[in-house]
């Protein structure tokens, strides 16, 4: 029921919080000055307010109950909350979100916890248990930290519990109860402080958290399902050191599929159909048509890398803490969840050094057991037994070479696991590729490598993987996108054409560098703004999402500056740009792979002779070769996106994490290992895939607080009262916010483009407002342009964000007096 009016308008509404959502959403507009506090007519404030963060402090100052008198509980909960919402932080490191938040929350209304709800002991002990899980997981605070923590948390409930019971005996004297009750009385009062019992095993045995022992053994192994790593011997010797840290995928398997979210995937991708044009993902490419697989099937990818868990570790002892790491994410969930970090399970830890002198067989042995196991017997998921099958094994050119038996000198002759090419033939024609390798050729040179102990075509050894039924080395290594791309020929050639344009006297190194510095990044790809360009002109000095990012702005930071757009480096530029976005494609029609192979890739190796002429400073490598490749890579694996590397590489700084903190040097495998199943532990406290919407500035839909075409729009269509609209939404980790830009579809050399306008939500749905544009291409600088007055023009959609086919927006730069964007990948 409306009991609150504004003093402004004619409007009600239901609480004082939504009457403040209403007068701040105009004056952060600023298009409206209050002259005075208008919620109180006895406000002993004669401030007059025209922004909505004023307003708000003196809100807090003045009228402390606004935030929740008339609201219903769950909206002061969340209100207190802050930023976080249902688990869900609304950080935007890119630009100020002005969320308009009150820095000093209220405390949570008494009515919440007073006499209707009662607060149990194991509620108590969940929140304790988490606490310290969250220490030892998310944190990584050393043991020793943490049993101090434990120390002075004993210290001050004794303490705590010592005065609630000295007042408590003086209130019941006064009353004069007897004594006997007194102390009766007194220990139950004791006993219910479960801060200080579940800190003392004098009064409560069972739940204790006062060692580091009964936290983990007894409480996290009960309640969390908290399972310790299993540690291998790799040697007859019980006091050899050649061991390994393994968690059996089985187990992690059951945890992880008991997730709602994780089942919601997984069931899905069981009544997934193949499309026949258009590839998505991986069930779309040839190699997994051309295999047997059932219907319902749980689809492992392996990883395997060698990372240095420990930082700034010089001379002699640089590596010697290397390790070996296997990790396993499910095929089964959605690419976008798939892409995640914490979608991404420990399987295997072993020191580098180790692995090598005892060997690949000996070292996956159980590994390889194990999965052979789970493809014959399955996995019980929803009461049915179902198969478990390895479906590909990623990572980097090196890791794959060491895991398939190849060579793993990149310098030799026979460099390619996916064709017999060598290097003399690739260095005169960098064009052709050879037929690719096949299981019988990979069988005969493996016999022929054993009995010569030669390499044989590259290969040295067989793969111990090849024992699982359906994996063969030749097949199922896949390629990096990545460090083949983005931190090879990108990184290479980029920096040469660069180096070109300097020699041409367009700009120098110190003046390309100063515009990196001030250029400003937009939406996502602040996160990764580009590196400066290294003055030698050798290769860039960013990483792969930075060499990335600097090839999409390049037109924007210093575009300005190419005098001659038909001059061959410009071109090569534009050839290059092209080919990364076919390659970073998260889908792809199957027509386009001939144009690719056939006119793209031969036209751009026959520019880069002609440009990168000096053959000592850009020399081909093996990357060059393998891109040829990866036409018919993605028509096999689907797109390449999808199983590139960087978020298993970005697990590594969990253990890096853990090292830092813990700074425990011992057993650094059976610590990282440890650390990681606690994580798990904190993890399963909560859903694994967060998803869901948190609305930012929600206020009542009112069409009449528009102007023009969007107030008639909404008007015709007739919204009921239950919408509200926000100024900012997160759906399912996805930011969004009024003005954004979605790209919707493409149409010969445009794209169809939405301008966000309005946000509007209800119970049950969210809904976007787009006003949709039409972007052109610019093939000078292989960019597309947005109309000149694109916010007034253009016709009204509305959309659900959940039928976005491309669900990031889309960053918008100024470039010549045009609003420009730079794609990341084609658009369909």
């Amino acid at each position: 029921m409306s009991r609150f009016p504004c003093t402004l308008c004619s409007n009600c509404y239901s609480s004082l919080r939504d009457v403040v959502q209403h007068l701040c959403y105009p004056m952060d507009e600023e298009k409206l000055i209050l002259p005075k506090c208008p919620i109180a007519h006895d406000c002993c404030s004669d401030a007059s307010f025209k922004k909505g963060s004023t307003f708000r402090s003196h809100l807090s100052q003045y009228h402390p109950e606004w935030r929740t008198e008339g609201c219903p509980i769950k909206f002061r909960l969340s209100e207190e909350s802050g930023a976080f919402v249902s688990g869900v932080s609304l950080e935007d490191n890119s630009e100020s979100l002005h969320l308009n938040i009150d820095p000093f929350p209220q405390s949570i209304p008494q009515e919440v916890f007073g006499g209707h709800q009662t607060v149990s002991e194991s509620l108590i002990l969940d929140h304790i248990g988490k606490f310290y899980l969250q220490l030892y997981a998310e944190f990584g605070i050393p043991y020793s930290t943490i049993q101090d923590i434990c120390n002075g948390i004993i210290l001050i409930s004794e303490l705590n519990n010592a005065r609630i019971i000295q007042q408590l005996k003086a209130g019941l004297d006064h009353l004069g109860v007897a004594a006997d009750e007194v102390n009766s009385l007194c220990n139950i009062v004791s006993k219910g402080d479960v801060l200080f019992s579940s800190h003392h095993k004098s009064v409560s045995a069972q739940s204790c958290f006062v060692t580091d022992y009964l936290r983990r053994e007894y409480f996290y192994s009960k309640h969390y399902n908290f399972k310790e790593p299993i540690e291998v011997n790799l040697s007859n010797n019980p006091k050899s050191k050649d061991k390994l840290q393994y968690v059996p995928v089985s187990q992690t398997l059951t945890e992880i599929l008991e997730d709602p979210a994780v089942q919601k995937d997984v069931d899905a991708s069981f009544c997934k159909q193949p499309f026949d044009e258009e590839v998505k993902d991986y069930t779309d490419g040839t190699l997994f048509k051309e295999e047997l697989h059932e219907p319902k099937e749980i689809h492992l990818f392996l990883y395997q890398d060698g990372f240095n868990p420990v930082f700034n570790v010089l001379g002699s002892a640089k590596n010697k803490y290397k390790e070996l790491v296997v990790y396993f994410t499910l095929g089964n969930l959605s690419a976008g969840n798939r892409s995640k970090v914490d979608t991404k399970y420990l399987i295997m830890l072993i020191r580098e050094k180790v692995f090598k002198r005892v060997g690949a067989k000996k070292c996956f042995e159980r590994l390889l057991a194990e999965l052979k196991q789970l493809q014959t017997e399955g996995i019980l998921y929803k009461g049915l037994q179902v198969p478990v099958k390895v479906i590909n094994m990623l990572g980097d050119s090196l890791g794959q070479h060491m895991v398939g038996g190849f060579i793993e000198s990149f310098s030799s002759s026979y460099f390619c696991r996916f064709c017999e090419i060598t290097r003399k033939v690739f260095k005169a024609s960098p064009t052709i590729t050879k037929p690719q390798r096949s299981k019988e050729n990979y069988a005969r040179y493996v016999l022929k490598a054993n009995l010569t102990e030669k390499p044989v075509k590259g290969i040295k050894q067989t793969c111990e993987f090849n024992s699982l039924g359906n994996f063969h080395a030749v097949r199922h290594l896949v390629c990096c996108l990545a460090h083949d791309i983005l931190e090879g020929v990108v990184k290479w050639d980029l920096a040469g054409i660069i180096r070109n344009m300097t020699k041409k006297t367009w700009f120098t190194y110190k003046f390309l560098n100063k515009r990196i510095q001030h250029f400003k990044c937009n939406g996502i790809d602040s996160r990764n703004k580009p590196a400066f360009v290294r003055a030698d002109g050798k290769k860039l000095g960013g990483h792969a999402v930075q060499n990335w990012s600097l090839l999409r702005l390049l037109p924007f930071i210093i575009g300005d500056k190419m005098e001659d757009l038909h001059d061959p480096n410009v071109e090569l530029y534009v050839l290059l740009k092209q080919l990364v976005e076919y390659f970073c494609s998260h889908s792809f029609l199957k027509s386009d792979i001939p144009y690719i192979k056939d006119v793209l890739l031969p036209k751009y190796f026959q520019l880069r002779s002609v440009v990168l002429v000096n053959a000592k400073l850009y020399p081909l490598k093996p990357k060059h070769h393998y891109m040829m490749h990866y036409p018919e890579l993605m028509l096999k694996y689907g797109p390449l996106i999808h199983l590139w590397t960087l978020g298993f590489e970005q697990k590594h700084k969990f253990f890096k994490h853990v090292c830092r903190m813990s700074r425990n040097f011992i057993n650094v495998e059976y610590t990282c290992a440890l650390r990681h199943q606690l994580n798990l532990a904190y993890q399963s406290t909560g859903p694994l895939l967060p998803k869901g919407v948190t609305e930012v500035g929600a206020v009542p839909l009112s069409p009449n607080s528009h102007k023009g075409e969007l107030k008639r729009f909404l008007v015709q269509q007739n919204f009921n009262g239950e919408y509200r609209e926000c100024r900012a939404i997160t759906v399912d980790g996805v930011l969004y916010r009024r003005e954004f830009l979605l790209l919707l579809s493409a149409n010969e050399n445009n794209i169809e483009c939405g301008l966000l306008k309005a946000i509007l939500c209800s119970e049950n749905s969210v809904n976007f407002v787009l006003k949709i544009l039409m972007a052109t291409f610019d093939e000078n600088f292989g960019i597309c342009t947005l109309p000149n007055d694109y916010s007034q023009i253009g016709i009204f959609r509305i959309v659900s964000p959940y039928n976005l086919k491309y669900a990031q927006p889309q960053p918008v730069y100024s470039f010549k007096g045009k609003q420009c964007i730079s794609l990341k990948g084609k658009v369909l």
